[in-house]
């Protein structure tokens, strides 16, 4: 039997462009780039009218991750719109700044320092699919796998940042009720729930989910109001 990915061979096939033009293309002619070394599997996204996420580093701890590349899979033959929202909004070193915001047009690439680049998702008014991959500094990644070589724990799971990921998306969704959240951030990992404890101010994942189930809609609507 064929493996998942050969089972999808114009994913096989884009992966593979995206492999030459991060790798041997841009890394070269980038400082910051020359040391990239690997990539992450891809993260395939999917969010509903009113999903959002809040401002963000992809990678403050130092977990190898230097290069975040987003490719925006919505349907080209209906152009997304100013009024549709669900822009990526990307925030200068500047904070005098204004920040820079992004339309995610069918077939758009959009690329950014991982380690140090502030981000956000506008609210979205359309469901919007895009398909990320996080790009391996060599020095930093040793040094992480080295860590979980002496530690046995792994900084970093593509699973997990998804599952949190997807699970803020849902709890930021204007649709989403209060004792839906409970439920569904208990069946997170332990570093899946400790992503979303970060994200709502919380110090651990049982503060999270203490937090969840004490939760009134007044409470819900100001925290998305925040972020």
């Amino acid at each position: 039997s064929s493996s998942p990915i050969t089972s999808f061979p114009q994913l096989t096939k884009l992966m593979r462009r995206m492999d030459d033009f991060v790798l041997h293309r841009l890394a070269p002619k980038v400082p910051r780039l020359v040391k990239l070394v690997e990539r992450s599997d891809c993260m395939v996204s999917r969010y509903e009218e009113g999903a959002r996420f809040q401002r963000h580093i992809d990678n403050p701890n130092q977990d190898g991750r230097r290069l975040t590349t987003v490719l925006y899979l919505n349907s080209t033959g209906e152009p997304w719109r100013e009024e549709d929202g669900g822009a990526l909004r990307i925030f200068p070193k500047d904070s005098s700044e204004a920040p820079m915001d992004y339309l995610p047009q069918g077939g758009r690439l959009a690329l950014f320092y991982a380690d140090i680049v502030p981000h956000e998702v506008r609210p979205s008014e359309r469901k919007r699919m895009a398909l990320t991959y996080w790009w391996f500094d060599r020095g930093e990644r040793e040094h992480m796998l080295a860590d979980i070589e002496s530690t046995g724990v792994n900084s970093i799971n593509d699973k997990d940042e998804q599952k949190a990921q997807e699970f803020i998306a849902f709890m930021l969704n204007a649709k989403t009720k209060c004792e839906e959240l409970l439920p569904r951030a208990e069946k997170l990992s332990k570093r899946a729930l400790a992503t979303v404890a970060a994200v709502v101010g919380a110090e651990t994942g049982d503060q999270a989910l203490e937090g969840l189930g004490r939760l009134k809609s007044e409470d819900l609507d100001r925290l998305r109001g925040s972020m």
